[in-house]
């Protein structure tokens, strides 16, 4: 009877284990000072319920091939609310792909420039959908600690790139008193 319940209980154990690893639970990110950019950028703006993000990086991605540009492996998403304190259906975001250099779009889809800039950054694997929902609290606990020890002035809002070659997310905080993401409104309007 010992015996069956030790097994019992090492099975249950190395599952737990195993979903935590997939889950990202064991993962760490590290703040690091560096700059990033230029970056091409199509992109669409919505309001609504934000865990629908991917599916917007996908359908801009789908578009930006119908116009010829073959190679497209950076997705990115600017969150502009806080989850917590907006209602779910209220939230406003902005999601899209990356691309070599400038090409002409029609609406609803957009194109942003982002110049070169210095950040604070932080990587996350990519493992499966809760990689996207962990790695930015995972990035937003480091981030705190790393200010808290190194005082830097970070401008809001913060915005992901998705490196699908290196399968991971890179977290960006651009250093400075204006973030080079423009408010959502004007975004909306951009061109």
């Amino acid at each position: 009877m010992l015996k069956t319940v030790a097994i019992i209980s090492a099975i249950i154990i190395c599952l737990f284990a195993g979903f935590s690893w997939f889950g990202g639970v064991f993962d760490r990110v590290v703040i690091q000072r560096t700059t990033i950019g230029p970056y091409h950028s199509v992109y669409r703006t919505l309001q609504g319920n934000n865990t629908g993000f991917r599916f917007l990086v996908k359908n801009v991605a789908t578009y930006v091939r119908s116009k010829g540009v073959g190679s497209i492996y950076r997705g990115f998403a600017v969150f502009y609310d806080d989850q917590l304190n907006r209602p779910q259906d209220s939230l406003r975001f902005a999601a899209g792909v990356i691309v070599d250099s400038l090409i002409s779009v029609e609406q609803p889809y957009r194109y942003i420039y982002f110049d070169t800039m210095e950040v604070l950054s932080g990587e996350y694997p990519i493992r499966n959908w809760f990689s996207y929902t962990n790695g930015f609290h995972k990035f937003e606990d480091a981030l705190n600690k790393y200010l808290s020890k190194s005082p830097a002035k970070v401008a809001r809002p913060f915005f992901e790139v998705y490196d699908m070659k290196k399968k991971k997310i890179v977290y960006v905080a651009p250093l400075g008193d204006i973030s080079p993401v423009p408010p959502f409104d004007t975004l909306s309007l951009t061109k």
